[in-house]
């Protein structure tokens, strides 16, 4: 059995969000994202984020990695105030992968962005995520030939290859049936745990986010701000299925449903 990792108190704060605020204006209307948000996110953690639709979550996403501004606040990583855009991995809804080139292709352009590593680095590490995904065999292949599964197992390779220390996932699983999810939960967990990259990942699922998170930041509807943070102590790994066979587990589903209603 493994254990539940170390108390949050004994880790490092790596992306600090204090009073956040966003809100667009045009020439006739302003409409409120979200307000007064203030949250720590700790070095290596998985913390989702849920809410209902319209609550902000994505734009809370986009200023957090510095896509967009807010309106208020300040985000800081690594104690640094964020002001550009940092090199973050990102998952969306949808691959970006780049259509015209091959799926090994499109780890490499990713790992090409390091000009300080060496050509055959690259293609040792592109070749090792793509047999960690299970597509060695199509990695010649472009990407509409493949399944939509298989497109968002190479944004994962792609997005772990990538030399950043937080991935940023924006409901990456959503277009997906129940067994392929099943499936890339466990390939997410499986390169997520020895790795420990800082995940931020959004979600209107909350079995998923239970299954996955260490901590579940509950949004509460349009303007969005953070309800509650439930604290998730189930040990990892978890395995998607024997995972929601557990008490504990569906008691935290229920708690966070809870606080939705």
């Amino acid at each position: 059995m493994f254990a539940v990792d170390l108390p949050h108190a004994t880790r490092a704060i790596e992306i600090q969000a204090k009073g956040l605020g966003k809100t667009y204006r045009d020439r006739k209307t302003q409409t409120v994202a979200f307000e007064d948000v203030t949250l720590d996110i700790y070095r290596g953690e998985f913390l989702a984020i849920v809410g209902p639709s319209g609550c902000g979550k994505t734009s809370l996403l986009r200023v957090l990695t510095g896509l967009e501004q807010p309106s208020c606040g300040a985000v800081a990583i690594n104690r640094a105030q964020v002001t550009l855009a940092p090199p973050f991995a990102m998952v969306f809804q949808e691959h970006g992968l780049l259509p015209w080139m091959s799926l090994r292709r499109n780890i490499l352009f990713m790992l090409e962005q390091n000009t300080a590593m060496a050509p055959s680095q690259r293609e040792s590490i592109a070749d090792s995520y793509l047999a960690q995904v299970g597509l060695t065999e199509f990695s010649h292949y472009l990407p509409h030939a493949v399944s939509g599964g298989m497109r968002q197992r190479i944004s994962l390779a792609r997005a772990f290859a990538f030399e950043s220390d937080i991935l940023v996932m924006d409901e990456p699983f959503i277009y997906l049936d129940f067994q392929t999810r099943i499936i890339l939960h466990r390939l997410l967990i499986s390169l997520w745990q020895p790795n420990k990259k800082t995940v931020i990942f959004v979600t209107h699922d909350i079995e998923e986010a239970v299954m996955l998170a260490d901590r579940v930041a509950v949004f509460s509807p349009h303007p969005g701000t953070i309800r509650q943070i439930v604290n998730i102590e189930l040990a990892h790994p978890r395995d998607p299925i024997t995972t929601r066979k557990q008490e504990r587990y569906t008691e935290y589903v229920d708690e966070v449903m809870g606080l939705l209603g």
